[in-house]
């Protein structure tokens, strides 16, 4: 009995958890890109590091082996001067720095393939987070269009069409008000004098409040200079 109601419990806390990490995916992904994006930088940072140290060896190896030429050289001039003793202690010197060239190829060896190795890993670990990342813009995109979707108020309309019967009802309300106030206009025109005066004026009732096109025509041909006897008889003739 205990048993299964210890089953029972660690199943409820399983299924829970589950369920919590399932309806927050989404920030659950991005502190898991977060933590990539961290251990890809460090791993950079360790391949830089294996390059140095190889640069470094590569130097050193260099060196040595500079070194064990200019001994070999002068080892070689002792012998010919007979300083035997001399050429031994040299000689015991250049197999000692021969063992370190050894051990420095070696181990230039091992940063080789350990550099190769990082490489690789960052490369491939580099092409994985791009792809997550475009995974993880496509789903907080899925994520708001759902959340968009789901918006639904009460009575089953959405966030966006109870905006819409909102700005229609302003518009409705605009028209009503704009309507009213050249209503307002109008009667301010009609009950005040200089509103009757251009009544009248309208129905022919004296002089003219407004200045109409026929009148501007009428002024302006009266501007026109009047036309020569002169240049009469000239557009005459080049007519016949």
């Amino acid at each position: 009995m205990f048993k299964r109601l210890s089953a029972l419990v660690r199943g409820t806390v399983w299924n829970a958890a589950e369920d919590v990490t399932d309806r927050n995916a989404i920030v659950v992904l991005d502190q898991q890109i977060r933590d990539c994006v961290q251990a890809l930088t460090q791993a950079r940072k360790a391949v830089a590091l294996a390059e140095a140290e190889f640069r470094q060896e590569a130097k050193q190896h260099s060196r040595i082996a500079a070194r064990i030429e200019d001994l070999e050289n002068r080892t070689m001039t002792a012998m010919q001067a007979g300083k035997n003793e001399l050429a031994r202690e040299a000689a015991e010197m250049i197999a000692s720095l021969e063992a370190d060239s050894k051990a420095s190829e070696e181990t230039q060896a091992r940063f080789e393939r350990e550099i190769f190795r990082l490489r690789a890993s960052v490369k491939d670990a580099s092409t994985r987070l791009s792809a997550l990342k475009r995974g993880q813009q496509v789903s907080t995109a899925a994520a708001r269009v759902r959340q968009l979707r789901a918006g639904e108020g009460i009575g089953g309309k959405s966030a966006l069409r109870d905006a819409e019967e909102t700005l229609q009802r302003l518009k409705v309300r605009q028209t009503q008000a704009d309507l009213v106030e050249a209503s307002l206009v109008s009667m301010d025109r009609e009950a005040s004098p200089d509103g009757m005066i251009e009544r009248l004026a309208d129905a022919g009732c004296g002089t003219p409040v407004r200045t109409s096109a026929d009148d501007v025509l009428a002024r302006l041909a009266g501007r026109q200079p009047a036309a020569s006897p002169s240049s009469t008889q000239t557009s005459t003739s080049a007519d016949a």
